[in-house]
């Protein structure tokens, strides 16, 4: 008789592991995300989530669409907040007390890369805080179908809360495809999962049992009536390949700059860099030869109209430099008549490996 008791009282316990557990992770993880809260041009004030990939680089990742708005004015400085404590040494989950000492908390950042077909950005901090810890990269083939992940993120801004947290499974892996507002569609490789997000939690990070980074929140909860519900992230194999593309690079400097990119499908690498008027930038594209990749220089500070094939106008960044053969190597140079951020867009229409130097 005393066995059964026993495992009743086993049973009767494990939910409570299970909240130890989980808070364990979230207190492990939540110095690595980091909160976006900036103004755009038309008044408009956004809110989203990122994640500290790099500290020795102070690199944050997030998802490209949440800082595209402020991207398309040309603007590619932003400012992040990392959570703070209390006297009691909890996480501070109130969103009044972040807005009320924004100025004292803003982290000042500078968008250094994007990938908009990948929903992928990444910025560099100005410095990096004292609480501020780099969430590790899991493996690329973390996690496994049914494993347990941890979601967090500031879905809850503008109803008051921040650094919010969620829990769920993952369901599986694969290339998500989905139609955007954008030019370009979202391509990438994902993980789907059934802990729900929401408007906010994007760029947020989705953790393992570990702790250790395996996607950025991309799509939020999607499906209704009787369809399955799903989340889908960014697969920490897309944020480990932009670091690789994204090479050694250290702002502001552009007197030597090397980027290595792995071409494993259609999209569009951008990198904003520093420039002064009247400085020489030359540019090598250079691939193995079995790929066709595009080569574009562009002034974010000009928006011009172009004429596409199909006679629709768009708007469009000035351009400085524009390779479009059908080529792999390609070579290029140009003197800006401005002091400020120029973009160098490479698209790649193959699946080698390349390098490109500036």
């Amino acid at each position: 008789m005393k066995r059964p008791l026993l495992l009743v009282g086993l049973l009767a316990c494990l939910p409570t592991f299970a909240v130890r557990a989980d808070e364990k992770i979230y207190r492990q993880v939540i110095p690595g995300t980091v909160l976006f809260y900036n103004s755009s041009g038309d008044g408009k004030v956004s809110s989203g989530s990122g994640v500290l990939v790099d500290a020795d680089r102070r690199i944050v990742a997030t998802a490209h669409h949440v800082v595209n708005s402020l991207i398309r004015e040309g603007k590619t400085r932003m400012s992040v907040v990392f959570p703070e404590l209390d006297k009691n040494k909890k996480i501070i989950t109130d969103a009044i007390y972040y807005k009320k000492h924004l100025d004292k908390f803003r982290v000042p950042a500078t968008v250094i890369y994007q990938n908009r077909t990948k929903d992928l950005a990444l910025l560099q901090l100005d410095k990096l805080p004292p609480q501020a810890r780099a969430i590790p990269l899991a493996d690329d083939g973390d996690p496994s179908p049914g494993e347990r992940i941890h979601v967090l993120g500031n879905s809850t801004f503008f109803h008051g809360g921040a650094f919010g947290y969620s829990t769920g499974t993952v369901r599986n892996m694969y290339y998500y495809h989905r139609k955007t507002f954008f030019t370009v569609p979202f391509v990438f490789f994902a993980l789907a999962h059934h802990a729900p997000t929401n408007r906010g939690d994007s760029g947020g990070p989705v953790v393992n049992r570990k702790g250790q980074l395996v996607g950025i929140i991309s799509q939020g909860t999607t499906g209704s009536g009787d369809e399955q519900v799903i989340d889908h992230s960014v697969h920490v194999r897309e944020i480990r390949r932009a670091l690789e593309t994204l090479g050694t690079f250290q702002l502001p400097t552009l007197t030597s700059l090397t980027m290595n990119m792995h071409v494993d499908s259609t999209g569009e690498d951008s990198f904003f860099l520093p420039v002064n008027a009247g400085q020489e930038v030359n540019m090598t594209l250079a691939g193995n030869g079995g790929t066709d990749l595009d080569l574009y220089a562009k002034d974010l500070d000009h928006i011009e109209d172009y004429k596409l094939s199909n006679n629709r106008v768009i708007k469009d960044y000035k351009r400085l430099v524009a390779e479009e053969g059908d080529s792999d190597q390609e070579k290029a140079k140009f003197s800006p008549s401005f002091s400020g951020t120029c973009l160098i867009q490479v698209r790649n229409l193959g699946h080698r490996s390349t390098t490109i130097t500036t």
